[in-house]
């Protein structure tokens, strides 16, 4: 263990905030190359100087890290907690996932762009987050995705109830049949934007239908400001450095396949990743596993249909 992560944690335990973690008042994550992953944080404190992150990692606005009254230094403490481990989201999601009185499984997912289109998993911790976190990315519909729209938590308790589902319906099917019965998703709520951007939205998937304890979902907001406050301090590796690795998504080859479908076919991006979404769900096939095969096995999707020059 080094010194400084040593004295990070005597900090912590007398009852003091960690300095590299509150140094920022404000912070905006912005795209800083034309690669589209690239990211660049600017944060001015006047006492304390600059918190800076890696060029590599993803895009991500935090308009306001702590809108929870109370929640600070909760989050602060369990950010420095997990801040040094080789993949944090992940170690972060555990944690979440053991302070829980009811048991889930726990997913972080980050909105890589502005219009909410292409979202990643940094996170996927117990038997259900896995799916649940790929079925949201592969269809494009489900209570974090509309969370993220929303800027507030969306609770399902039970999927079986048609009025908490209506705006997903297809999610929650597939979601029933591979045995999740709910699902609680808790953004990183801030001032509302004029126009949707990036965030951060952690999700519970559970095995059973009922609701969410009110103690359980204050854990949950505490530890997606955490997971935040990770964002904001990941480190400015080297050119070569795996330090931030946890960032750069396994499934960024859909965002490659996408741009490789736009090119060819000429649609937008939101075309082509609708192009890509549909196919994966009708191959019946991960869209990660679709991309891959696009990207590096040179498969070629199917010219889409013409738009009917009569209008809908």
């Amino acid at each position: 263990m080094g010194r400084g992560r040593r004295r990070q944690e005597r900090r912590v335990e007398a009852g003091h905030p960690p300095r590299t973690l509150v140094s920022s008042r404000t912070a905006t994550m912005t795209l800083a190359s034309d690669h589209g992953w690239h990211r660049q944080l600017s944060a001015k404190n006047r006492k304390h100087g600059h918190v800076h992150t890696s060029p590599r990692a993803l895009p991500v606005r935090a308009p306001r890290l702590f809108p929870v009254k109370g929640a600070r230094p909760s989050a602060v403490e369990l950010a420095a907690l997990h801040v040094d481990r080789p993949d944090p989201a992940s170690s972060l999601a555990r944690a979440c996932r053991a302070a829980l009185s009811r048991r889930c499984s726990v997913g972080l997912t980050l909105a890589a762009d502005a219009a909410l289109a292409q979202r990643v998993s940094l996170a996927a911790v117990g038997p259900l987050a896995g799916r649940g976190e790929t079925l949201q990315i592969n269809l494009g519909e489900g209570p974090c995705v509309q969370s993220l729209s929303r800027l507030a938590p969306v609770l399902a308790p039970d999927l079986d109830d048609t009025d908490v589902t209506g705006a997903w319906p297809v999610f929650a099917a597939q979601a029933r049949a591979d045995g999740i019965r709910a699902v609680f998703a808790i953004p990183v709520v801030g001032a509302r934007p004029a126009v949707p951007q990036p965030g951060l939205v952690l999700s519970l998937y559970r095995d059973r239908p009922g609701d969410l304890p009110e103690a359980d979902l204050r854990t949950a907001r505490t530890h997606v400001l955490a997971a935040e406050l990770l964002l904001l301090a990941a480190p400015v590796p080297g050119e070569d450095s795996a330090a931030d690795a946890w960032l750069l998504p396994t499934d960024a080859v859909v965002h490659q396949a996408t741009g490789m479908i736009s090119y060819r076919h000429a649609l937008t991006t939101g075309q082509a990743l609708a192009l890509l979404r549909s196919h994966a769900h009708i191959r019946g096939t991960d869209l990660t596993d679709l991309a891959h095969a696009i990207v590096h096995r040179g498969l070629r999707l199917p010219d889409p249909p013409p738009p009917d020059p009569a209008g809908p």
